[in-house]
């Protein structure tokens, strides 16, 4: 029993120094050279300064098209899944360190290989990195707002998005807009509003197209979908029906 243990840390330690994310691979140990690896953290020193200057401004829309380019570098360069998990974990730790900002170890530890054993992917990676760095991002937003600027932000956030409802626009698009995290945005609009900013461009939405269909008895359903911001009318239609319990066409029949 306890010579298969040892076997089985054995070769998780080889899968972990071995396997790159996205590939298939066979792991033969005696191919494995003596030679002293190449520190490949070392190629990625001016992406991790940057992102380090970035985190501490909370830059979040930057930091995430370098952290994006970072792991294209990455995925060139064949990371293995240590290198890949090291690396991340001395980047939260580098980034937290850098605002003060204390983390348990263990607790970084976790969420970096939960990202990255959730990965098949690089693109999947940086989705998921992203939203490691995402949950900081809002202890940092949360604790730089004061309740002013909070108001006066939600107030904008709010204009903005009576101004553009009918364009293509969610919560993600607002958040990369005014610089939060898209769930911290949510979090906050809902605190201020009692609707969530995705439930509040449909309810928008809906009026115009009730006001349009109220006052516009030549206009298709198509054309008040694309007047509201959907292009797909089928889509539309079944939205409408969900908030107002009928059709455009049968409202449009009521008027």
């Amino acid at each position: 029993f306890t010579a298969m243990n040892t076997y089985v840390s054995r070769m998780a330690k080889l899968l972990h120094q071995n396997v790159i994310i996205g590939k298939s691979q066979l792991i033969n140990p005696a191919n494995r050279t003596n030679n002293i690896r190449i520190n490949k953290f070392e190629a990625l020193h001016a992406e991790t300064t940057n992102l380090k200057k970035l985190f501490i401004h909370s830059e979040i829309k930057l930091f995430q098209a370098e952290l994006k380019q970072l792991i294209i570098k990455m995925e060139k360069s064949n990371f293995n899944l240590s290198s890949v998990y090291q690396y991340f974990v001395s980047l939260v730790c580098l980034c937290l360190s850098a605002v003060n900002l204390s983390e348990n170890t263990e607790d970084i530890e976790a969420l970096v290989n939960k990202a990255i054993c959730d990965s098949s992917s690089y693109i999947e990676l940086y989705k998921n990195v992203i939203n490691v760095f995402h949950k900081y991002f809002n202890y940092l937003i949360s604790n730089n707002c004061s309740i002013i600027n909070k108001q006066q932000l939600l107030l904008k956030i709010d204009q903005y998005i009576i101004e553009h409802f009918t364009e293509d626009i969610n919560t993600q698009q607002l958040a990369a807009e005014f610089n939060f995290t898209p769930s911290y945005l949510s979090k906050l609009f809902t605190e201020y509003k009692n609707i969530s900013p995705a439930k509040y461009i449909i309810t928008l939405r809906i009026q115009k197209a009730k006001d349009l269909l109220s006052h516009n008895h030549l206009l298709t359903i198509k054309e008040v979908a694309g007047f509201v911001g959907y292009e797909d009318p089928l889509y539309f239609s079944k939205v409408f029906k969900k908030e107002t319990g009928i059709s455009p066409k049968q409202f449009n029949q009521n008027v």
